[in-house]
């Protein structure tokens, strides 16, 4: 049995033997079709699953391909190959563009040179008349470099228990597609994908981004457990029992894919929609309409509050076209709400858009990144005057708590302000000064650790003196123990990952922890180990 560590895509656990599925260039296979030819048929067959794609409701994937067809129909390319162009010229063609695509160093344009790439695949088999069918068998953990909107269209994906991907990033079309059919995937496999052969028993961890393979009887036994007892957990999470608790369960949601692929009969709510994923995607800055549409989009998924959080870049998020200088500490710089004295106008065309869509009557507002009660003054000004110019009451305004100081003045930031959203992600990085980002520093990224739990406890105490509503959304809600120590502070309102959701529920229902009322004092914690242990001795 090996462990290997890769990076979590699309939640679950999945169970399976290994099939690879390749798609090599072979420039020594006859050409059938010409460049013009191919390009011709794949524009049609890409526009055909695009219609198809989009009527099932799997719009990301349908944009994916509506990518290509812009991509096959560039007139640059196309200036550069005709009729008489080999699979050699294409193939040169689309890699220049993908190494310039590289060369502007922007995670967007870095995504986009691998769908020029996977493109350029598709190109060269149409030319030499190949098909790209392959079969995938029940039980299948398919394991592949990438794979595109061609790619899945030719496959039963009903049968696949889980994703091993090579390359590609969160926003690829394999993370989509997992994502949308719920099958758990991990990503950021390329040092260790020769060591999957086809046939292996494998395991898939698709939110702690572990592969297990060839795992021993008792791993497979004890990961069967738990995929059954999530497949019972989903069954028995009904409104029934979430309406007669007094639990808040919402969703964090922060792509255009999350969107699209959520679907629950029991959550209605979003705790924190992260909207810089509209700027991150694009190359320039998205318009007043591509925002509105974003906001019927979330909308028409989500009937209850939605918790929009205002731009929050900066950090290990840049984005090139706002001004934001290089500093030597990013994270201690000019990032969430600081950016808004440089960039005013697209924090006033978020909360436009806002006002301007049908999600304007479930808003709330979150500020990011608030350390001091100054911070909210420009935003609260902004909200004001376009509420003002719309004829619209202004927007609740909330904060995020995620440093220090906004938790140990949550007293004062609680008098002018509507609501609380405890981001354990960063409050742990700047309470325990240690880079999340920074793999070595990983013992001190815990959220149980008595200085961060002590941050929150006086949060959620503020917040009920002022009685304004206190969440959590950072990743420690989704986390059982730590659910549990967040409920004994008096926390009721969790903002989880839709997978997590059943699980964080019957963890809190059926705990003796909180039927017994247990105390828990944080003074009386020396280490995050302590606390853990208190806990399950009393569960």
């Amino acid at each position: 049995m090996e462990i290997i560590q890769s990076i979590g895509a699309s939640h679950g656990f999945g169970f399976g033997n290994v099939s690879i599925y390749t798609k090599e260039i072979d420039f020594s296979k006859t050409v059938i079709n010409t460049f013009s030819t191919s390009q011709e048929k794949l524009v049609k067959e890409f526009e055909s699953k695009s219609k198809l794609l989009k009527s099932e409701d799997r719009t990301i994937e349908s944009e994916v391909l509506s990518l290509y067809i812009a991509f096959l129909t560039d007139s640059e390319i196309n200036s550069k190959l005709d009729s008489s162009s080999t699979t050699q010229d294409v193939f040169r063609v689309f890699e220049e563009n993908a190494k310039e695509m590289e060369m502007l160093d922007d995670e967007y344009f870095s995504q986009r040179a691998e769908d020029m790439r996977s493109l350029c695949k598709d190109v060269i088999i149409m030319m030499q008349g190949s098909t790209s069918s392959f079969k995938v068998n029940k039980g299948t953990i398919l394991v592949a470099e990438d794979l595109t909107p061609t790619d899945t269209s030719n496959m039963d994906l009903r049968n696949i228990e889980g994703l091993i991907i090579k390359h590609g990033g969160p926003t690829s079309h394999a993370v989509i597609v997992a994502k949308n059919l719920g099958i758990p995937c991990v990503i950021g496999f390329s040092e260790d994908y020769g060591k999957l052969i086809d046939g292996q028993e494998v395991i898939v961890n698709g939110e702690s981004g572990e592969v297990i393979i060839s795992p021993s009887e008792e791993k497979i036994t004890e990961i069967k457990n738990n995929i059954q007892k999530h497949k019972e957990l989903v069954d028995t999470f009904t409104n029934e029992k979430f309406n007669n608790s007094d639990i808040d369960l919402r969703v964090n949601v922060g792509s255009h894919e999350e969107i699209q692929s959520f679907n629950s009969e029991v959550l209605d709510s979003v705790g924190l929609f992260r909207s810089e994923f509209i700027f991150l995607d694009s190359k320039e800055p998205p318009s007043l309409d591509e925002q509105i549409e974003v906001n019927n989009q979330l909308s028409k998924k989500f009937s209850g509050t939605v918790i929009y959080r205002l731009l929050d870049v900066g950090g290990d998020k840049q984005v090139e076209y706002l001004n934001m200088n290089k500093e030597e500490n990013p994270f201690l710089g000019v990032r969430g709400i600081r950016l808004i004295d440089s960039n005013e106008s697209v924090f006033r065309s978020q909360l436009e858009s806002i006002f301007q869509s049908e999600l304007y009557d479930k808003a709330k507002v979150m500020l990011p990144m608030v350390s001091a009660v100054e911070d909210l003054s420009l935003s609260r000004e902004l909200i004001q005057s376009i509420a003002e110019k719309e004829g619209k009451e202004p927007l609740p305004m909330g904060i995020m708590i995620e440093t220090p100081s906004a938790a140990l003045i949550a007293n004062k930031l609680a008098e002018k302000v509507d609501f609380f959203s405890i981001g354990t992600n960063d409050l742990i990085q700047y309470t325990l000064a240690a880079d999340r980002g920074n793999v070595e520093l990983r013992k001190y990224q815990d959220p149980l650790h008595p200085a961060v739990l002590k941050l929150i406890k006086d949060t959620i105490s503020a917040g009920m003196e002022k009685k304004i509503e206190v969440s959590v959304c950072g990743e420690m809600a989704s986390d059982t123990t730590s659910a549990l120590v967040l409920y004994s502070l008096g926390l009721r309102v969790f903002s989880v990952s839709p997978s997590s959701a059943p699980l964080i529920f019957h963890t809190l229902v059926n705990s003796q922890f909180i039927k017994n009322k247990t105390p828990l004092n944080i003074e009386d914690f020396t280490t995050p180990e302590e606390v853990r242990q208190y806990v399950n001795d009393h569960n």
